[in-house]
């Protein structure tokens, strides 16, 4: 039986004229029924212009501004984008010219040393969290940095371009690594504490991302320079994939990976347990390689300019599978120091002249779907290295995996002679200062 209420008494209630209420919503901002076969573009009209309908409808007639007048639209983001599995429409955007830009590798490390801040029980998950947030910051920043670079640089000038940002990694690496080691302890001396207190390697990496921010006016200022797919993507069809060029390349990029990872990941430990060098002669040796890497990859535009970037890739792979043989014959720390500085210095002149070859080799429509193409089997190279590295080196040595690396690099070589071979015979009008965009891909 229903339950009998009193009257709630209103004597005590103050009443005043509705048409003198101020309110922050009005008739005109309420939702519009949908009606059946409408567009998408009527759906978007008739969600209510309050709270997240109206904040939509605002950030895509930002979005809609930005790209009409060209400006830079810089998309932040975090690992939940991806979790919920918004990445093919992020990847749409990016491929539409729409988004030019994707905050998450600075954000990470910005990130990362707050995490003495949240409760402990999170404070696993928020240091994983943070890395896997750089992780997958790190490749789309390379992958669509090196198509970015690409777009923005005529014929006479990529070669220099690629060169000169090849040579600035392994430098700022080296500068770096020495002001990583020495940071910590200079600002526990400012903050006076000692180093068991988080505080200075807070700062430390919280200097480190706040590097990265200059970068951002940089990026701004040269996005209004009108590239290439810009110019070009409203005058080519994509057409089929063309698998002929994608395939052998997506090899070539691998084959060069597994040489370069296969010394990179375990001649330190190579040098430690079997031939046992001092962690200091380790460490010299390490900033040797990232020394001589920088002349290496500056003479690289010069060289290709003169005797073409295939003629120079190909001596480069020769160069560094032959460095991997002192490795797996010669069992002295010198013989292993200097293998591993040159095959750095030749792996440094690989890639500024297979990053353009790689792209200049096909249509304009197809640089995207290329450039990630070779970040994801370089990402597979590094896996099968490291995986299967420890494998052989557990079952058979160092010996047979770093001649195991030195034979496929060679492949890799053989290859990419093979492949630039029946490229230019299928495509006999094509000339390396010809702009991709004006060639035939075949």
């Amino acid at each position: 039986m229903p339950q009998k209420f009193n009257p709630i008494d209103i004597r005590g209630v103050k009443t005043y004229n509705l048409s003198d209420r101020k309110s922050k919503v009005t008739a005109e901002d309420f939702a519009k029924t949908w009606q059946k076969g409408a567009s998408y573009r009527a759906f978007l009209d008739y969600l209510p212009d309050i709270l997240a309908g109206g904040q939509l409808k605002s950030v895509i007639s930002a979005i809609l501004k930005a790209y009409r007048g060209k400006r830079t639209i810089l998309f932040g983001m975090g690992a939940h984008v991806v979790k919920v599995g918004l990445n093919p429409v992020v990847i749409d955007l990016m491929e539409r010219g729409i988004i030019t830009g994707v905050a998450m590798f600075c954000l990470g490390f910005l990130l990362l040393p707050l995490a003495e801040y949240v409760p402990e029980t999170w404070q696993s998950g928020w240091l994983l969290g943070t890395r896997l947030l750089t992780s997958f910051g790190g490749p789309l920043f390379w992958v669509n940095g090196n198509l970015y670079l690409m777009d923005k640089t005529n014929v006479s000038s990529r070669n220099h371009a690629f060169s000169l940002r090849t040579a600035f990694f392994p430098l700022a690496g080296f500068v770096g690594s020495l002001l990583g080691g020495t940071m910590p302890q200079q600002f526990a001396n400012l903050l006076n504490v000692t180093l068991t207190n988080p505080a200075p390697y807070r700062f430390s990496l919280l200097l480190g991302a706040a590097m990265l921010l200059p970068a951002i006016p940089i990026i701004l200022r040269t996005s209004k320079v009108e590239g290439q797919i810009s110019r070009n993507n409203k005058k080519e069809e994509s057409g089929l994939l063309p698998y002929h060029l994608f395939i052998p390349m997506a090899m070539i990029m691998l084959l060069r990976t597994v040489g370069e990872s296969a010394a990179r990941g375990f001649y330190n430990v190579y040098l430690d347990t079997s031939l046992g060098v001092s962690t200091a002669q380790i460490g010299t040796i390490a900033a040797i390689g990232l020394l001589v890497s920088v002349p290496a990859a500056l003479i690289t535009a010069s060289l290709a300019t003169r005797w073409g970037k295939e003629r120079i890739y190909l001596v480069s792979m020769l160069g560094m599978g032959l460095c991997l043989l002192p490795l797996a014959l010669i069992h002295h720390w010198l013989a292993a120091a200097v293998g591993y500085v040159g095959l750095m210095m030749f792996a440094a002149a690989t890639k500024p002249t297979l990053y353009v070859y790689r792209l200049e080799i096909i249509s304009v429509v197809w640089w995207a779907a290329m450039s990630g193409t070779g970040g994801t089997f370089h990402g597979i190279g590094e896996v099968m290295t490291s995986f299967g590295g420890g494998f052989i080196i557990t079952g058979f040595g160092f010996r047979a995996f770093f001649l195991s690396a030195s034979i496929l690099t060679l492949l890799g070589a053989a290859f990419f002679w093979l492949f630039s071979r029946a490229v230019n015979k299928k495509n006999p009008t094509y000339v390396e200062s010809t702009p991709s965009y004006r060639r035939n891909p075949g």
